[in-house]
């Protein structure tokens, strides 16, 4: 297989890896790679970053691979746990107890309400079918919503579909 020398300038360009010149580490670059940092970018990082590259071109001192170290992998390390702590604050704050109790209240009343709305003028009360539809509640919350509401009510499903009762 022959290329040319244009080819075999761009797959130079796709493989660009930069080495510490002291301990060997590695920052490959590439849309494969696992630091998912596109080749184009670089030559755009060593101009911004004053980095002084080997003459071969890959290779950094310790000082200017620990400025493009954090650069590169450290803020996507930063954005991940930034992310990572929302999502932990989202869930936190969507299991917390009394969020759930205060939707179960509404869930009750609300069902309640429209059991009523569409039944007025039938021989029942809620009180008579207020058990039954007590456990449709559990349909109305994600698996873990429901099993912390169990924990609350000392995971007696009982004592947790009373609580939904009295609140109709």
């Amino acid at each position: 297989m022959k290329l040319t020398v244009k080819q075999l300038r761009g797959l130079i360009r796709e493989a660009i890896d930069i080495v510490n010149a002291e301990t060997g580490e590695i920052i490959d670059f590439g849309e494969d790679s696992i630091s998912g940092i596109p080749d184009a970018a670089v030559p755009d990082l060593v101009k911004r970053l004053g980095l002084n590259l080997s003459p071969s071109g890959e290779a950094l001192s310790n000082d200017d691979w620990q400025k493009l170290e954090d650069e590169t992998i450290g803020k996507q390390y930063d954005r991940q746990m930034k992310k990572t702590r929302a999502d932990i604050a989202k869930n936190r704050k969507r299991l917390d107890i009394n969020n759930l109790l205060d939707r179960l209240d509404d869930w009750a009343k609300t069902a309640a309400g429209e059991w009523e709305a569409d039944n007025s003028q039938g021989p029942y009360e809620i009180q008579d079918v207020a058990f039954d539809l007590a456990d449709a509640a559990q349909h109305s919350f994600e698996q873990d919503e429901w099993e912390e509401l169990e924990w609350h009510f000392g995971n007696n499903p009982e004592d947790l579909r009373s609580y939904i009762m009295d609140s109709m």
